[in-house]
């Protein structure tokens, strides 16, 4: 059985505000609750969020590091370490 063939009125969920925002499915939303929250260009942050899909990198990250200014960065010695350890397990 495909998907397709899974898929019937049951399968659409209708989502109120406050659960799209709560369940960050969709980048849209979160996007937009962030450019209020944080009072930055709604352009810069849906660009931000893009940019961290295409490349891998964790949104809560993005969020600590460019948002909350809480996320210090690493230094040299534990992107060393972080690296040699991605090439040691392979992920």
């Amino acid at each position: 059985m495909t998907r397709l063939e899974e898929y019937d009125s049951s399968s659409i969920q209708i989502l109120g505000d406050q659960e799209i925002i709560r369940e960050a499915r969709f980048d849209w939303a979160i996007a937009d609750q962030w450019a209020i929250t944080y009072n930055k260009p709604l352009v810069w942050v849906t660009r931000s969020i893009q940019a961290c899909r295409n490349t891998g990198v964790d949104l809560d990250w993005f969020k600590q590091k460019y948002l909350d200014k809480t996320c210090s960065d690493p230094s040299p010695e534990e992107l060393l370490i972080e690296s040699l350890r991605l090439q040691i397990t392979g992920e």
